[in-house]
């Protein structure tokens, strides 16, 4: 179900805005949809990845740097 919502922008924003909505034939409610769905969804995969980690590493699931080091020296890497 969709919620209408309000949203304040700079002016060069929405010149953008304006200007990619007469450029596609899209409006400007789409575009301003599309863009938010887009963040929001690679923002939460960034987020739950982060807690993936942060799980992982109370559940004692890690690898010591020097470790890192030297699988990254065997692939060839100099570090």
């Amino acid at each position: 179900m969709r919620q209408a919502t309000t949203i304040r922008l700079t002016g060069e924003t929405l010149e953008c805005i304006n200007y990619l909505a007469e450029a596609t034939n899209r409006s400007k409610s789409y575009l301003l949809q599309e863009a938010v769905e887009q963040y929001v969804q690679r923002e939460k995969a960034v987020v739950d990845e982060i807690r993936q980690g942060i799980d992982a590493m109370n559940e004692g699931r890690t690898v010591s740097h020097k470790v890192v080091k030297e699988r990254l020296r065997a692939k060839g890497f100099n570090v």
